[in-house]
């Protein structure tokens, strides 16, 4: 299964507020869209992208991805 055309255009929402009487907007990117519910789909999938650009990587090649928690 091919997952880069899954990680991002996520949408963004805006969010109202009034706090101490001042009203304003915050906008916020919708990241639990992304395929595995994480921010960190785009940088993942750059490194793909990049090592295979590179030679390092090729189709089907396992990844073996190290993480502290």
């Amino acid at each position: 299964m091919n997952v880069d055309k899954l990680v991002g255009n996520t949408p963004m929402i805006k969010i109202d507020y009034e706090y101490e009487g001042k009203k304003g907007s915050i906008y916020s990117k919708v990241e639990y869209y992304n395929y595995s519910g994480s921010i960190k789909d785009r940088i993942a999938l750059y490194i793909i992208q990049k090592e295979k650009e590179r030679g390092n990587l090729k189709d089907g090649q396992p990844i073996i991805e190290v993480t502290s928690g």
